[in-house]
């Protein structure tokens, strides 16, 4: 599984599996010209996904993950991240249990799946 990261960077580029995601926002005026990107750590060294945070000026990294865990690849865990985050003046912000694709409303689910039908019905998916 390649879990994604959003990331915000004052550079508009698309490259090395960064890749830009359009948007249109309310939000302050100052903030509609930032480029908001995705990235995934599958397949990546830790490294290599710092360096790619670095090459684009990204400051901050968004994680949307509903389990913002890796079994595989512990420096990718929430608190590891955060951590090392830190270390190389990005920001950090965590917002899965709020937007990631795992809700915590269990009716949401169909034999431990999520229904994302069901989804779409509920208050806090609108």
């Amino acid at each position: 599984m390649n879990e994604t990261c959003i990331c915000m960077s004052k550079m508009s580029r698309i490259q090395e599996g960064l890749v830009q995601l359009e948007w249109e926002s309310s939000l302050q005026a100052s903030l509609s010209d930032v480029p908001i990107y995705t990235i995934g750590y599958g397949g990546r060294s830790f490294g290599q996904f710092i360096s790619l945070l670095h090459k684009y000026e990204i400051e901050w990294l968004i994680d949307v993950r509903s389990q913002p865990h890796s079994r595989f690849n512990q420096q990718f865990s929430k608190q590891s991240l955060e951590k090392a985050l830190h270390q190389h003046h990005i920001r950090y912000l965590f917002i899965g249990d709020t937007l990631g694709g795992r809700p915590n409303d269990e009716t949401c689910y169909v034999d431990g799946r999520v229904a994302y039908a069901k989804v779409r019905k509920r208050e806090f998916y609108r």
